[in-house]
């Protein structure tokens, strides 16, 4: 094989590749696995491309199976956008580049969305535990602790938090420098930003038969609609704890939610007579220095399992820290 041929097959398998670019399939479906057809598929290619361009868009709509595909060529990443009237929209981000993609996607139909308590506790800055190493009760329908550390009148979940310093994350050199600078600053203060913490939150519930499940099968970080429509019949658990640390790398779990129930009447035979439901939308997120953070849904409404949150109705005031600029999810 002589070098013109050579360099010519070169250039043309280049070009071919080119013009190939990138296949993102995508397959939609229900929760029960029926193909969804007609949904409007946005595909994204991102970054500068040779020509010049930026962000080359294809859309297609898909068939009769919830399927369709897309080609193009992305310098950054992709992003698929899924919508379809009467269904919560899907939003994928940051697809690598280079490579093809197959997503197997469920879109989750628009039900009955009602009113509810929604509140993202500790938005501003984490919350922090107002007492250490001993039970705290939470009220979900007031977002507070329980009296006398806050506003809350009705218990229904409880949070004990244990932290333990295990010294400094510098060197000794440099705390001398940082306590010189920070003369003003007290010695517990210079611990909580230059310490290292290890700390085990616990959460459990002052009644029989109250509980939460954590779900990861179910939850959907890539819809709008994160958890399913409904909060389990069963299955609670009534405890949960985790380990954290303020040291080394972050720890967060993307894909994950929980359900819980709460406020719940028995009758004389251990029955419940009556019970309210919530969902916290993503994990728990706690600071080992001693502040929390989570994302809430409260159903005052006794018996009813529903969090499909209407977002024109938020049962708390608009006032309420936390329900300033929050997102439009479900």
């Amino acid at each position: 094989m002589n070098m013109n041929f050579q360099i010519v097959w070169c250039v043309w398998l280049v070009s071919l590749f080119a013009v190939r670019g990138e296949v993102v399939r995508v397959r939609v479906t229900d929760d029960d696995a029926r193909p969804i057809a007609g949904a409007d598929v946005r595909v994204i290619f991102g970054g500068t491309l040779s020509d010049g361009s930026r962000d080359a868009t294809v859309q297609f709509k898909t068939d009769n199976s919830g399927a369709g595909f897309a080609r193009g060529n992305a310098e950054f990443t992709t992003t698929v956008f899924v919508s379809k009237p009467g269904f919560y929209d899907l939003r994928l981000d940051r697809l690598r580049a280079g490579q093809d993609h197959e997503l197997s996607l469920i879109m989750r139909e628009r039900k009955t969305p009602i009113p509810l308590h929604v509140v993202r506790f500790g938005l501003q800055r984490p919350e922090p535990f107002p007492k250490h190493g001993e039970w705290l009760g939470f009220d979900l329908a007031a977002a507070d602790w329980i009296e006398p550390y806050g506003r809350g009148k009705v218990e229904d979940l409880r949070f004990k938090f244990s932290t333990s310093f295990h010294g400094w994350k510098t060197t000794e050199s440099e705390l001398i420098q940082i306590r010189k600078v920070n003369a003003t600053v007290a010695e517990d203060e210079l611990r909580l930003i230059y310490g290292k913490w290890d700390a085990v939150c616990e959460i459990a519930f002052p009644g029989g038969k109250q509980g939460l499940i954590e779900e990861t099968l179910r939850f959907l970080g890539y819809s709008a609609l994160k958890m399913p429509h409904q909060a389990p019949a069963a299955g609670y658990l009534t405890s949960w704890r985790v380990e954290t640390k303020s040291y080394g790398p972050p720890v967060r779990r993307e894909n994950v939610g929980f359900f819980l129930r709460t406020r719940v009447r028995l009758d004389e035979r251990g029955n419940i007579v009556s019970a309210n439901y919530a969902k916290i939308n993503g994990d728990i997120q706690v600071d080992a220095r001693g502040s929390i953070s989570f994302h809430y849904y409260f159903n005052p409404v006794a018996n009813s399992r529903n969090l499909e949150f209407d977002t024109e109705r938020n049962l708390f005031p608009d006032g309420l820290v936390g329900t300033v600029n929050m997102p439009t999810s479900p």
